[in-house]
Order: structure tokens, then C-alpha cells, then sequence
């Protein structure tokens, strides 16, 4: 029996190839380390990955994707969220970005702002020029009370040996 026990503890494992290795590892002798960019596993904080293959057990952190989360994402992928199977962004593009990995030019979005800016400026030409149109009538309007006026300029009114002076035709002031 004990030899027994000693054939199946030396020889099985040998045959079969290992069946575990510890948290991290994987590989025929458990020599090769996990990625590190194997998402951890919940409430233990330990990484696990495929003891043959590597395969990421939880997936991959964000930023990564791929079997053993060896490729990065693409930099304009919206807060760094791809596909992990192939890295598609999953949560849409940066500003001014397209496509399935946010790699094309979104030419669409450039030309809504250019519209939205010249809008903007033609408001802010018709606000000034409304504004210096005001500011020209009443200047106008001031400078057509002073001529008026000065036109007509003072006059005077005789009231027995007292003179007068008005700047107002037609009214005459008893002194």
C-alpha cells in the first residue's frame, strides 16, 4: 500500500502534467506569471489566469484587452474602456474621434462646432453693431438740439427799460 501511494503521488502528476499553481502562475511547471494586467478577483485581490493557457480568469483592468491583456486600448477610447475580446471602445470616443477604436476623425462634430462658432460671432457682431447704431442717433439727436439752438440763439425782450435775455422764442419775462 505504501508503495502504492508513493507510484501515485510521483508518477500521476508527471503523466497528467500539474493540475494547479498558485495564485499568479500558470505553465506546465508553474514558472510563467500571470499578466499584470489580469483584472483581480473580487474581495481576495489575488490574480488568477488560465493554468495552461494564461487566459485572464476576470478579464483585464481598463486599458487593456486581449487573451492575456497584453494590448493596450486605444488612447481615445472614452475614460480608457475597450472590449476586452478585441478593443473595441465600448463606452464611445474622445472628443473629435469615430469609429469602432476611436482611430478616424470625426469630421462631423468639428464642422457642428465651426457652425456653433460662427453663430456665436455673428451674435456678438449684431449685439456691437446695434449698440454703435444707438450710440450714432443719440449723438445725432444731441448735436441736431445743439444746432437748433444755436440757430435761434438768445433772444431779447424790451419791458420798459429792462432788458431781458431768452433762449426761448415768444416768451417774455416780466422783471
Amino acid at each position: 500500500m505504501f508503495t502504492l501511494c508513493i507510484l501515485v503521488t510521483v508518477f500521476i502528476p508527471s503523466v497528467c502534467g500539474n493540475s494547479w499553481c498558485s495564485w499568479g502562475t500558470y505553465g506546465d511547471a508553474c514558472d510563467k506569471i500571470c499578466s499584470a494586467h489580469c483584472r483581480p478577483r473580487p474581495h481576495t485581490n489575488t490574480v488568477h489566469c488560465h493554468i495552461e493557457t494564461g487566459l485572464c480568469s476576470e478579464g483585464c483592468i481598463a486599458g487593456w484587452y486581449g487573451d492575456e491583456c497584453n494590448k493596450g486600448c486605444s488612447k481615445n477610447c472614452m475614460n480608457n474602456i475597450c472590449s476586452h475580446e478585441d478593443g473595441t471602445c465600448t463606452v464611445g470616443c474622445k472628443d473629435g474621434k469615430k469609429g469602432n477604436f476611436c482611430e478616424e476623425e470625426n469630421n462631423e462634430r468639428k464642422s457642428k462646432e465651426g457652425t456653433e462658432n460662427a453663430w456665436i460671432a455673428f451674435t456678438f457682431a449684431a449685439v456691437v453693431g446695434m449698440a454703435m447704431m444707438v450710440a450714432i442717433v443719440i449723438i445725432l439727436v444731441i448735436v441736431c438740439v445743439r444746432l437748433c439752438h444755436n440757430r435761434r440763439g438768445p433772444s431779447t425782450v424790451k419791458d420798459g427799460d429792462h432788458e431781458t435775455s431768452s433762449f426761448i422764442s415768444n416768451v417774455t419775462q416780466k422783471v
